[in-house]
């Protein structure tokens, strides 16, 4: 195939091009599943206790926590307003520590569930 060499000669690889109606459209319903299961299935609302600001929370491992907020953060949460008045960018925050209690919180209380871990073989894909 034109554009690609084999891995570790110092070449480089092209990803495919879809010029196939038909395998455009399949690739773009099975991002579309991807999107909706990662960004919007088995997200739970949580709300601060602390000040009542909702986000959604997904736990992947009981390690790992997805949190999608649905509004900006420092226009909603007071530790976020605080940090963005002072000039530091937000983006540079690991998160509240008090949303940060609230979900653990709903973990606790089993309103957000930690999914079994997983051990899969190598190179094999979960789902």
């Amino acid at each position: 195939m034109a554009g690609r060499h084999a891995p570790g000669l110092g070449g480089w690889a092209k990803a495919r091009t879809f010029t196939d109606p038909a395998e455009r459209a399949a690739l773009h319903r099975a991002t579309e599943e991807d999107r909706r299961r990662y960004m919007v299935d088995a997200m739970v609302p949580v709300a601060c206790e602390r000040c009542g600001t909702e986000v959604l929370v997904r736990k992947l491992t009981a390690q790992h926590t997805s949190v999608q907020w649905q509004d900006e953060p420092a226009a909603t949460c007071p530790r976020f307003a605080e940090w963005a008045g002072t000039g530091t960018p937000t983006a540079l925050r690991d998160g509240c520590p008090d949303l940060d209690s609230s979900i653990v919180h709903s973990v606790r209380a089993g309103r957000v569930e930690v999914p079994e871990d997983e051990d899969p073989e190598p190179g094999q894909q979960t789902r």
